[in-house]
């Protein structure tokens, strides 16, 4: 897998704010605080015209990577009118943003510890994922948007874009789960396919490829495949769980699948129905 490294302010801008907009705790309260009204303007414009949020600002964040115009960016995040309204909305989030980070441009500076626990072990964790889930067909190319940090360490992937985003810490927020282990989760997650997550927010891909990325993180020592850091990491990487699924009752349930799936290796879609039916008692 090629990646392509873009270190990239403007997408951190528009990460802060789509975390305010979801409600997540920023690890700056002041920055939030800033955040609040120009979000609060941005999805009052998207109600108006009867634009989904979620989809605005999932497209939106991986757009702003390379579109620099913000008229452009909203024609293209928005796919529907009050365009002219919502550039001026997104320029003052920037420059909210800029003027609370006055270093943004160094953002490339914090590169460095990533991208080299990356190179370091990235392959053999990408080799020993593919063979776990059966498949060849990763992507061959990607780009890593580096957002600098709000949320004390968080990403994205975003398939329609074959590109992740990922906060740009300088140290491991939780040892046991390493940063890189969070970049190899969402690089694996561009290959993920859940047809039954459509219509709810938690899929099953999603947890299952999780599991596949702490035991594929274990052969390269990155981390330990027991339940305990399933948990953990269903909780610091903030996965969406079933309704009424507790992190320790979800850990449990994917921890005794994929030893099913070891032991008995299946097509992966089988694998991910099989997943689906054992976590309806929890639903």
């Amino acid at each position: 897998m090629q990646l392509r490294w873009i270190a990239s302010p403007r997408a951190s801008a528009f990460h802060a704010a789509e975390a305010v907009a979801r409600g997540l705790p920023l690890t700056e309260p002041s920055l939030a605080e800033k955040l609040a009204a120009p979000v609060a303007t941005i999805e009052r414009v998207l109600d108006a015209s009867a634009v989904d949020r979620r989809m605005f600002w999932r497209r939106l964040v991986p757009l702003s990577v390379k579109i620099a115009d913000h008229r452009r960016l909203a024609e293209m995040a928005l796919r529907s009118g009050v365009v002219k309204r919502l550039s001026k909305e997104l320029a003052g989030v920037e420059d909210v943003v800029h003027s609370h980070w006055p270093r943004l441009e160094e953002l490339r500076l914090r590169e460095r510890p990533l991208r080299e626990q990356w190179e370091a072990r990235g392959l053999g964790f990408l080799r020993r994922a593919s063979a776990l889930i059966h498949s060849a067909t990763l992507v061959a190319e990607a780009d890593v948007a580096l957002v600098h940090p709000c949320l004390g360490g968080g990403g994205e992937a975003h398939r329609e874009f074959s590109l992740v985003g990922i906060e740009a810490m300088l140290a491991n927020p939780r040892p046991e789960l390493p940063e890189a282990l969070r970049l190899g989760w969402l690089l694996l997650q561009l290959t993920a396919n859940d047809q039954k997550s459509s219509e709810r927010r938690w899929s099953a891909a999603g947890l299952a490829i999780l599991a596949v990325a702490l035991e594929a993180g274990e052969s390269v020592e990155w981390t330990r495949f027991d339940q305990q850091t399933l948990e953990a990491a269903l909780i610091a990487f903030r996965l969406p769980l079933p309704e009424g699924g507790s992190p320790a009752a979800v850990a449990g349930v994917l921890y005794s699948w994929r030893r099913r799936i070891a032991e008995s290796p299946i097509p992966w879609s089988d694998a991910l129905n099989e997943l689906d039916a054992s976590l309806r008692p929890i639903r």
